[in-house]
C-alpha cells in the first residue's frame, strides 16, 4: 500500500487545522497588529552614551580618605548622578551654553562596567541635540561636584557620611511630598476646615437636643431617633477628624524632612577645603558623549508576547462558544 510523506500529510492536515483553531490564530494577528500600531505610536526616541573613570578618593601616600565596600561607593556615584542637585547644575551649565534649545524631560541611566571603575552614563530624549548637551553637562557637573566633594572635610564627620546623609534627606524630601500631593489629590483640604466646624457645631447641637428629649420623653421614639442621629453625625465628625490628622501628619513629615536636607546641606557647605588640599581623587571623563542615536524599536519580544495572549484569549472564546452549542443543542433536545 503507498504511504503519503510526511511533507504530503503536513499539507493536507494544514487546512483542517485552520478550520478548527481559526477563532485563536485570528485573535493572535488582531493582538499582534495591535501591538505593532502601539509600537509605531511611541515617540521617538533618542540616547547619547558618555563614559566616567570613577575610583576611591585616595591620597598620594596611598591611604585611602573614603574607606567603604567598592560597590557601595559605586551605588553612591549613582545616586549623585540622578540627584537633583546634579541635574539642577547640568541644566543651568546647558542653558547657558545652549540657550537656543528648549528644554525637554531626558532619562538619566547609569551602568557600572562589570569588574572595573568605569560607568556608562546614558541620557535618553527626545531631542537629539539637547539629549547629547545634556549628557554632556550632567558629566562635566559631575566632575565637578566630586572635585568639590574632594576639598571639604569636618572634624565631627567624615565626607562620605554627610555626602549620603545629603542624598538620604533629599530622597527623604521627595517621598514625603509625593505623599502630601497624593492625599491632596484625593481629598479637598480646603473643604476639611469647613466640614470639621459644621460637623462639631452639628454634634453639639444634638446632643443638646437629645438632653431636651430625654427630660420630655426618657422612653419614647424621639429619644431613640435622635440618638440614631446622633451616632450618624459623631461617626461622620470623627472621619473628618482623621482625615485632619492625617493631613497634619504628612505636612510635618515633609517640613521635617526638609528640615533635615536643608540642615545637612548646610553642614556641607561649611566644610573646610583646605583641610584637603594634599588628597586628590581618581575621576575623569574617559568618553564624551557623541551624537546621539535613535533608539530601535523592539518588536520580536513584544509581538510574541501579544501573540500569546490573544491565542489565549481565542482558545478561552472558542470554549464558550463550544460550551454554549452544547448547552443550546441539549436544551433543543429536551424540548418536545
Amino acid at each position: 500500500m503507498f504511504k503519503r510523506s510526511p511533507t504530503v500529510r503536513f499539507v493536507r492536515a494544514v487546512p483542517g487545522f485552520i478550520r478548527k483553531y481559526w477563532l485563536p490564530m485570528v485573535c493572535a494577528m488582531i493582538a499582534v497588529w495591535v501591538q505593532v500600531l502601539a509600537i509605531d505610536s511611541r515617540p521617538i526616541k533618542f540616547i547619547a552614551q558618555g563614559k566616567l573613570v570613577v575610583g576611591l578618593q585616595v591620597n598620594p601616600n596611598g591611604s585611602d580618605v573614603i574607606k567603604m565596600h567598592p560597590q557601595v561607593f559605586y551605588d553612591m556615584q549613582n545616586e549623585i548622578l540622578n540627584s537633583g542637585e546634579i541635574r539642577r547644575r547640568a541644566l543651568e551649565r546647558l542653558h547657558g551654553e545652549h540657550p537656543e534649545l528648549k528644554e525637554i524631560e531626558v532619562e538619566v541611566r547609569v551602568y557600572q562596567a562589570k569588574g572595573s571603575s568605569i560607568l556608562k552614563v546614558e541620557a535618553v530624549g527626545s531631542e537629539p541635540k539637547y539629549v547629547r548637551a545634556f549628557c554632556d553637562s550632567l558629566l562635566a557637573e559631575f566632575i565637578a561636584f566630586r572635585r568639590e566633594l574632594t576639598y571639604k572635610a569636618q572634624e565631627s564627620a567624615p565626607i562620605s557620611k554627610i555626602l549620603e546623609q545629603v542624598l538620604i534627606k533629599e530622597k527623604a524630601t521627595k517621598d514625603a511630598a509625593k505623599a502630601l500631593e497624593a492625599f491632596q489629590k484625593t481629598h479637598d483640604t480646603t473643604l476639611l476646615k469647613l466640614e470639621h466646624d459644621r460637623l462639631s457645631k452639628l454634634v453639639s447641637v444634638l446632643r443638646g437636643q437629645i438632653d431636651e428629649v430625654r427630660q420630655r420623653d426618657p422612653n419614647g421614639e424621639k429619644l431613640d431617633k435622635a440618638r440614631s442621629i446622633l451616632a450618624e453625625a459623631e461617626k461622620q465628625f470623627a472621619e473628618i477628624v482623621e482625615q485632619e490628622t492625617m493631613l497634619r501628619r504628612l505636612e510635618n513629615e515633609l517640613e521635617f524632612a526638609r528640615g533635615a536636607y536643608d540642615y545637612w546641606r548646610k553642614e556641607l557647605d561649611r566644610l573646610d577645603p583646605s583641610q584637603f588640599e594634599d588628597h586628590w581623587d581618581i575621576v575623569a571623563i574617559m568618553e564624551r558623549p557623541s551624537a546621539a542615536q535613535e533608539i530601535e524599536q523592539e518588536y520580536l519580544v513584544p509581538c510574541l508576547e501579544a501573540g500569546a495572549v490573544g491565542a489565549l484569549v481565542g482558545f478561552g472564546l472558542m470554549f464558550l462558544q463550544r460550551l454554549f452549542f452544547r448547552s443550546s443543542a441539549g436544551a433543543s433536545t429536551a424540548t418536545p
